[in-house]
């Protein structure tokens, strides 16, 4: 395999190098992530699809994993859901009943970048763990890769700064300083068309977007709500307190 992956001393610190098993299992991750944008063909079934990876992701199945890693397969499934979870926050799992994609998250911040010079304020402190102990290139931010809906929303925004900047938000660049896991897990996510229709709603009352996305990651049992926009409008309904929108 061709490439290359950049890692931080810090590594040193992290619960993921503390236990070896899973440091093999996220090393594994970050060589089998593509660097630049595939399209990879995948047999399913008696037929045959196209899967386009973008930089920083690769098809996950759990028994070619188990044959290439050499390690029980259940093992492998706990620790991909655990680096997946809110504890760590290093991949983003999309799954259908036909393959899973994962996507390493910050996946710029691996790769290395040549005549960049490190300073001592891009250092990550010891108690930060691996993704979430990179430190930022806030020169690279637009280069973020997020999952595969955002990253084609985000094409058809062409340019709209203000979607992105919302899709920052739902991953970490927001007040709380964490990605929104609750809204993420959410089975509808927030395309650029219904944005559009936010930003209407914005130009006729007063609120602010990221505002009420993160008072919306703790509001109630978020199992119990299935797509942003619905959810958005119902909690933009109890704030503004009126009827309809």
């Amino acid at each position: 395999m061709e490439g290359s992956i950049k890692l931080f001393r810090s590594i040193l610190e992290s619960q993921v190098f503390a236990h070896q098993t899973a440091l093999k299992i996220w090393i594994w991750c970050l060589c089998k992530a593509t660097f630049k944008q595939r399209f990879v063909p995948l047999k399913i079934g008696r037929g045959e699809i196209t899967v386009n990876l973008l930089p920083g992701q690769f098809i996950f199945g759990r028994f070619k994993a188990e044959e290439e890693l050499g390690i029980d397969g259940s093992t492998i499934y706990k620790w991909i859901q655990k680096f997946a979870s809110s504890e760590f926050n290093m991949i983003i799992i999309e799954s259908n009943n036909q393959y899973s994609i994962i996507t390493i998250c910050k996946w710029d911040e691996y790769q290395i970048q040549e005549k960049r010079k490190v300073t001592t304020k891009e250092q990550p402190s010891n108690n930060q763990v691996t993704a979430e102990g990179q430190p930022s290139n806030t020169n690279n931010k637009d280069n973020n890769v997020y999952n595969v809906f955002y990253n084609s929303e985000i094409i058809k925004a062409n340019g709209d700064g203000e979607y992105l900047k919302i899709v920052k938000g739902l991953f970490g660049e927001n007040n709380l300083g964490v990605p929104l896991n609750s809204v993420l897990k959410m089975e509808t996510q927030l395309s650029y068309e219904q944005f559009t229709r936010i930003q209407a709603y914005r130009k006729k009352y007063t609120f602010s977007i990221i505002q009420l996305l993160e008072s919306m990651e703790n509001w109630g049992n978020p199992k119990k709500y299935k797509t942003v926009y619905g959810t958005f409008q119902t909690f933009l309904k109890r704030y503004l307190k009126i009827d309809s929108l």
